[in-house]
């Protein structure tokens, strides 16, 4: 039987649970097509996994909280994994309700209809005030824009373009919309 055959709640499904530095996330294809961790602790529940679930309408939520403990979260609506290549897609701006920001940057809307990439290494010719190796792990990574901001909640912690902010942990889920 399908996961999405079995999710007849509206309870939101976390795939993503992080505490920086606790489980290393520099993993190969393989790992975050398949999932790695363990789900009572830090995990990655897997690409397939995710675009299974989203293949009926669902809202992303992702949640951080800073070393100095300031949280934030965003909601975005119509979330699904595209293809072969888990091509991030969210058609629906951040709902303003549920809209709890770190930085002003609206950062997950640089994501939408980028493909899902282990190979970070292009984005050094992006970044002059950021390491790019504090990015390593695999995310929806631009493929060359550099103009475009971009992070990653599975990375080390650190946001592009903000080197006073450090990450503390990160969660990210899904919820089928009502």
């Amino acid at each position: 039987m399908a996961i999405s055959t079995c999710l007849q709640t509206f309870a939101p499904i976390v795939f993503q649970n992080r505490i920086i530095g606790s489980l290393e996330f520099n993993r190969n294809l393989s790992a975050y097509t398949n999932g790695f961790g363990d789900v009572a602790d830090e995990f990655w529940l897997g690409l397939k996994y995710i675009q299974e679930i989203t293949n009926l309408p669902s809202d992303l939520r992702w949640e951080a909280v800073t070393t100095s403990g300031v949280s934030g979260n965003e909601v975005y609506g119509e979330f699904k994994l595209l293809g072969d290549t888990y091509t991030f897609s969210a058609s629906k701006p951040p709902m303003k309700a549920e809209r709890n920001r770190i930085t002003n940057d609206d950062l997950f809307n640089s994501l939408n209809l980028v493909p899902f990439r282990i190979d970070y290494d292009h984005l050094h010719m992006c970044v002059n005030d950021t390491n790019v190796d504090d990015l390593k792990a695999g995310w929806w990574y631009p493929v060359s824009k550099c103009e475009h901001k971009f992070f990653s909640l599975n990375g080390n912690g650190r946001l592009p373009g903000h080197d006073e902010i450090r990450l503390r942990s990160t969660r990210m889920m899904v919820r089928r919309e009502q």
